[in-house]
């Protein structure tokens, strides 16, 4: 624990001061969650609102690390069922890297690991809940309409078992955001 800390520590105010180039930023975002279990997609539908917020670190070199809180909240009523509401808040961070292509656009990729806290409440029964670990690969390009202001356009993917491993809640996310960097 100790050296996960010290290295949080180096990478989040040690490395900062030795870059010269080093910029944070934060956005929100908006994607379309689209499922790829067909469990899930039979219960709840195929394409679901997801709402994020991201910041991130770019250190010298393009390299840097991000961290990104994501909320899903979907209800469903099946013919001759109870509805069904499923809420999920994941945590993700991770390494990834950004490459300039001119002044104002440049692209990324990274990968992390997303923690999700779900519950799903069927009204005829009591509320389920579970925690799980999972992956995330995001790819996407900023847009910089203004020294600081930027548009960004995404696709994440998340691989996210959960619920006892019966319903896989991961899929991709393409979407959109807007964000500052300092």
């Amino acid at each position: 624990m100790i050296k996960i800390t010290s290295l949080v520590f180096l990478l989040l105010f040690w490395l900062p001061q030795v870059c010269e180039s080093t910029n944070y930023s934060i956005e929100a975002r908006s994607a379309a969650f689209c499922p790829l279990s067909s469990r899930f997609q039979k219960v709840y539908g195929d394409v679901h609102p997801c709402y994020e917020l991201e910041a991130s670190i770019t250190f010298c070199n393009g390299f840097g690390v991000w961290f990104n809180i994501d909320e899903l909240y979907t209800s469903k009523r099946m013919r001759g069922c109870d509805r069904s509401t499923l809420n999920v808040l994941t945590f993700s961070f991770g390494p990834k890297y950004v490459h300039s292509f001119c002044c104002n656009l440049n692209g990324y990729a990274g990968i992390g690991l997303g923690i999700a806290w779900g519950r799903v409440h069927n009204h005829h029964i009591n509320k389920e809940y579970d925690t799980s670990a999972g992956v995330v690969v995001k790819v996407g390009a900023n847009y910089f309409f203004t020294q600081s202001c930027f548009l960004n356009i995404f696709c994440d993917y998340n691989y996210q078992p959960t619920f006892r491993n019966c319903v896989d809640i991961g899929g991709f996310r393409p979407g959109v955001g807007i964000g500052y960097q300092f």
